[in-house]
């Protein structure tokens, strides 16, 4: 009777950090955006400055294209297999009033050599209450935290055993379909209880949303910043995504911001979360700079798990 819900709850408290670091290629499976483009100039509210686009190598069809394929973001976190980089992780438990009861604070090492990667811990510190009496994780979210950013086994590019860890490698199919959401939020997953209250780009979806496209200089350079945000006329039950943020920097077309929000709320499955993820270019390479996450789930037969995190990275 408690395994479905203890299940479903570990797979929707995996999607939240499975979108951080891919381990393995996703494919995007783009939405059919023909209908998209050919009403995209009245769906969305383009800034008198952000016109000038119209004069560059791509125009506002060129760009709808651009947004439904791209795969910058996933690639700056692919790209971390690749390099040697030091990380701090802060997590926190919080409480009811939104208070730390139990945090993690933890810097570590990632070695890279001949195709090969190893993690290794300089330090970490926590609370008493952190980890369960036998030494095992107290919060499933901070397990899932700890294999993805902390998993100090090493790991080869040409190696055959690339499987997560026991535990989590039978989730491993629907943890690369609910990355998607975050890397490309225009994709079908299939995601149990929520169908495609995600895809924001579908026909039906799309007229729930506010499109703003702007140029603004953020970061130190140009970026055409681009916000879909729900209609305030529009239900919040009647969709999952609330708000997306992403900035693409004007030279490349990188995504070197996204800032995301999803709420959805129903007798069995209560989550809110927010994430902003920024990037950076290092040595003609984009990794990710920072991870900022908030998230509080609620599912029946388990606690409600309220964590945040944060995790920088130095290169």
């Amino acid at each position: 009777m408690n395994q479905k819900p203890s299940n479903l709850f570990y797979k929707m408290v995996s999607f939240v950090f499975c979108f951080s670091m891919s381990i393995s290629p996703i494919s995007v499976l783009g939405q059919n955006d023909s209908d998209l483009k050919n009403e995209w100039k009245e769906i969305i509210n383009i800034d008198t400055v952000t016109i000038s686009v119209s004069k560059t190598s791509f125009d506002i069809e060129s760009f709808i294209r651009l947004v439904i394929a791209d795969k910058s973001l996933y690639n700056s976190f692919k790209n971390l297999r690749l390099i040697e980089y030091k990380a701090f992780h802060d997590i926190k438990a919080l409480d009811k009033s939104n208070k730390t009861k139990d945090f993690f604070h933890s810097e570590s090492l990632q070695l890279y050599n001949y195709g090969c990667r190893k993690n290794i811990c300089l330090y970490n510190t926590y609370s008493p209450n952190y980890f369960k009496n036998n030494g095992d994780h107290k919060y499933l979210t901070s397990k899932i935290y700890q294999h993805v950013f902390l998993d100090e086994r090493e790991i080869c590019e040409n190696s055959k055993d690339t499987k997560v860890s026991a535990g989590l490698d039978l989730r491993a199919n629907y943890i690369e379909r609910i990355k998607m959401m975050v890397f490309s939020p225009t994709s079908a997953n299939f995601i149990p209880l929520i169908g495609n209250k995600n895809m924001i780009f579908t026909k039906k979806n799309r007229k729930k949303y506010d499109f703003e496209l702007r140029k603004i200089y953020k970061y130190g350079f140009d970026t055409y910043e681009l916000e879909i945000k729900r209609k305030n006329s529009v239900p919040e039950e009647d969709v999952m995504i609330e708000r997306i943020v992403t900035h693409f920097n004007i030279v490349d077309l990188q995504i070197v911001h996204r800032e995301m929000n999803i709420k959805y709320d129903t007798k069995l499955l209560d989550l809110n979360v927010h994430f902003d993820i920024k990037t950076k270019m290092v040595k003609g390479n984009y990794y990710p700079e920072e991870i900022n996450y908030q998230g509080n789930w609620d599912v029946p037969f388990k606690k409600r798990e309220s964590i945040s995190f944060q995790t920088r990275f130095f290169f």
